[in-house]
């Protein structure tokens, strides 16, 4: 399944609501500059996290897009931490350097952050909803919770991170 919101400028916002990514694929959305995409009642539609490019939400954008903004609520499975309950976020830009996450909600939020782009480096998290993110991948070197109000657990992956911490 792919969805590209990419070239229709007048476009800021996509709302998926009360859905999976594919069971056996990616499900693909391409956004542009400005363009925010939020989850909301959103789970791994293959509950497992097995590597494999089935179950995965692939955020791509071009080149000279330098940040995403995804908003997340209720993500993930709502009552386990289980690795293969969270939705995995291919982060899919080679110019994508920051991605600007909203974990908001009444439930905890279960995410994975992929730097399948290779260019993320910095992720900045706000919202006042819990989040779990099981993996951080290898290449985010910043992680800013500064401006979140809820508890954030997460598994860094290799090298030197600076989390910064909210109240």
């Amino acid at each position: 399944e792919d969805i590209n919101i990419s070239s229709n400028t007048a476009l800021t916002t996509l709302n998926l609501s009360n859905g999976s990514t594919d069971t056996d694929g990616e499900l693909d959305v391409t956004v542009g500059a400005g363009q925010t995409l939020n989850l909301s009642q959103f789970i791994d539609g293959d509950t497992a996290n097995d590597g494999t490019n089935q179950g995965d939400l692939e955020i791509e954008s071009a080149a000279a897009v330098t940040s995403v903004s995804i908003g997340v609520s209720q993500v993930g499975a709502a009552a386990s931490v289980a690795a293969g309950a969270d939705v995995d976020l291919l982060i899919n830009g080679t110019g994508v350097a920051t991605l600007n996450l909203a974990s908001t909600g009444a439930n905890t939020n279960y995410v994975a952050i992929e730097n399948a782009g290779a260019a993320l480096r910095t992720v900045t998290l706000t919202g006042a909803a819990n989040l779990v993110a099981t993996t951080v991948a290898d290449g985010v070197t910043a992680f800013n919770g500064s401006a979140a109000t809820g508890n954030l657990t997460a598994s860094f992956g290799s090298g030197t991170d600076a989390v910064t911490g909210g109240s």
